[in-house]
């Protein structure tokens, strides 16, 4: 019985919520200093489109502490079962160390201003099928090939999912939001006025004094240093750094979720393949 990837997304959605049932590693990288950085690089793969309003951004989900996911999840139940291997003397496995540069979730987006994806991946999950006693209560981390890409281009929305047996799944709709989406005003962040740097990266940040900002929700939040240039279709700014607390400081989760900008490209071009559903499909 694995897991699904915990995902904390921005603003509201990241609000106090303790996600009981999900638990995902994804081993991919320091989550500390990077050597992306900001740039505004024009070099692209062959066959590629509009140069100028072009941008790909790659951001990592990760827990700090590192394996306080896994304790969240895993604790009450491994010490029930270590309790039931005791009563059978099956000698019982540790938890699985969690390496501190490992993360949960990796997230790109891509778009040449017209067209826009986004593709979510977990690299590892936490697989609790042999947590019985008779088994020695083992938690094992495994391999997660699941993926899920959503496209805006053409009209159409699409959507691929990936699955854990290597085969993948496509929807297609007409893209009635994108069209609405097409007319609205670029958001703009004014309340984000602390400058900092990540990955190379240029950010504004809420400062502490923010109504938005609480040691018991949403800790830290920023975004690119200008306004309308990364962002969805919507129009409104990819949050590119972000730490959030699940659970209201509760000390049955004592950990926090950091979301940060891993690499930035502007005005880079892009291939158009990555607009098309085949690509995820291969």
């Amino acid at each position: 019985m694995p897991l699904n990837g915990f995902y904390v997304s921005r603003l509201v959605q990241a609000m106090p919520i303790l996600a009981a049932c999900c638990l995902t590693l994804a081993a991919c990288g320091s989550s500390g200093s990077s050597t992306d950085s900001h740039t505004s690089s024009t070099s692209a793969a062959t066959s590629a489109s509009a140069i100028g309003n072009g941008y790909e951004v790659v951001l990592i989900d990760r827990p700090t502490p590192a394996d306080g996911m896994l304790h969240v999840m895993g604790d009450m139940a491994y010490k029930l079962c270590e309790a039931a291997a005791e009563s059978v003397h099956v000698p019982v496995k540790p938890l699985p160390h969690m390496p501190d540069d490992y993360i949960t979730q990796r997230t790109t987006y891509i778009s040449d201003g017209h067209s826009w994806m986004r593709k979510t991946e977990s690299v590892y999950k936490v697989d609790l099928d042999n947590l019985v006693a008779e088994k020695g209560c083992e938690v094992k981390v495994v391999p997660d090939k699941s993926f899920e890409v959503t496209i805006e281009h053409a009209g159409k929305q699409i959507s691929v999912s990936g699955h854990e047996d290597g085969t993948t799944s496509v929807e297609s709709t007409d893209d009635v939001l994108g069209a609405m989406n097409a007319k609205n005003a670029i958001e703009t962040n004014d309340d984000y006025t602390d400058k900092r740097t990540v990955a190379g990266v240029n950010l504004r940040c809420l400062p502490k004094t923010s109504p938005l900002i609480s040691p018991k929700g949403i800790i830290d939040m920023c975004v690119y240093e200008k306004d309308g240039v990364v962002t969805t279709s919507d129009k409104k700014s990819i949050v590119l750094y972000q730490n959030v607390d699940p659970a209201n400081a509760s000390p049955l989760a004592p950990y926090t979720m950091i979301s940060e900008v891993r690499s930035l490209k502007l005005g880079a071009a892009i291939d158009p393949n990555v607009f098309k559903a085949e690509t995820y499909t291969k």
